[in-house]
């Protein structure tokens, strides 16, 4: 999606924001954050590595006029204006505080902070960046004292991962920028995408390849598990992502017919379609092309674990798909009045 290989960090500013609900109040730094080279790098990684594997592109919005979305408003006065970014930043931490009201949210340290030479879709462009630490870790510190060490622990930042954090690329200003959001304290998903940012997704082959997988997920467990079994759940799954992986794009006509015989099974398709449609307030287009990048994410996500009531698990692999028909099948032992799975390999490991 993005290459972070060349960004440059040129500013940051840090202010702290605590949780209204509990009067905690914010803090306000006077000045820039001052940052030596070897910072720089350091506070680069910390800020940008999670986001080299984003996939999902979000965008500004708002229901009246995208000039009103504060954040919308700090970002474009900040590449207009670099001076300005200061500024910028005290208003887009007193916007945070103000969507801080759930007492779940927790408090932290707020960064905003510009970069150059970031690469997305061939385009070398600026980012401004705002990021929220809120957790603490343990550091041990040593220092010397005449002739012993002393050890103190002390709490700190790590740098291993960003808790909350957006990129807000300077391109498609027309359209509302180009976003990339994570969130791994995701305590309150509406707090930090819909309340603070009010972004939204970008409707395009990355969006619309998660949301077929999502909908052929969903089938599965609501409909296909309760009409087949397990197995037969894993076996729609599994033949939707080698559909996926074989194709250059989507017909989800085609998509029907080339997974389902059952003619009962194709209009419960059609029907579960409409509703998860409905449900989450998105359409499932009839063609797109598909995203690589996106289905190799969401293919780790899907669960191909079966458990039987004997104690026994069998995990299938996603990762090789022809393995989950070529490989197991499942009959029924008169003898034993039982059901059962026959296995086939190589070699154990």
């Amino acid at each position: 999606m993005i290459d972070i290989s060349a960004a440059v960090l040129n500013q940051v500013v840090i202010h702290r924001v605590g949780n209204q609900s509990k009067d905690e109040g914010i803090f306000i730094s006077n000045d820039m954050a001052i940052i030596d080279q070897p910072l720089s790098e350091l506070l680069l990684d910390y800020f940008l590595k999670s986001f080299a594997n984003a996939s999902e592109t979000y965008q500004f919005v708002h229901n009246v006029d995208i000039n009103m979305n504060v954040v919308y408003h700090s970002a474009k006065h900040s590449f207009e204006d670099p001076a300005s970014v200061h500024e910028q930043s005290t208003n887009i931490l007193r916007h945070l505080y103000d969507q801080s009201r759930h007492p779940h949210i927790k408090s932290g340290d707020l960064f905003v902070a510009t970069f150059d030479n970031i690469l997305i879709y061939d385009e070398l462009v600026s980012a401004v960046g705002i990021f929220k630490a809120e957790n603490k870790d343990s550091f041990i510190t040593l220092k010397e004292n005449d002739n012993r060490i002393i050890i103190n622990q002390e709490l700190g930042i790590g740098t291993r991962r960003i808790d909350k954090g957006c990129i807000i690329l300077e391109t498609e200003m027309e359209q509302g920028y180009r976003i990339l959001s994570i969130d791994h304290n995701n305590y309150d998903a509406e707090y930090w995408l819909r309340q603070f940012l009010g972004i939204d997704y970008v409707k395009d082959d990355n969006f619309d390849t998660k949301a077929y997988i999502d909908f052929c997920k969903g089938f599965s467990e609501e409909v296909v598990k309760e009409k087949l079994d397990k197995k037969g759940q894993i076996d729609f799954l599994n033949q939707s992502v080698r559909y996926l992986e074989e194709s250059e794009s989507v017909d989800v006509e085609e998509f029907k017919n080339t997974i389902f015989g059952d003619e009962e099974l194709k209009k419960d398709f059609d029907d579960y379609k409409r509703n998860f449609e409905a449900n989450n307030n998105l359409e499932i287009k009839e063609t797109f092309d598909v995203s690589a990048t996106v289905l190799k994410k969401q293919k780790k996500k899907l669960k191909s674990l079966i458990q039987l009531d004997t104690g026994i698990k069998i995990k299938l692999d996603f990762q090789n798909t022809e393995s989950v028909d070529r490989f197991i099948y499942k009959g029924y032992d008169t003898e034993r009045g039982m059901q059962f799975y026959k296995v086939y390999f190589n070699t154990e490991r």
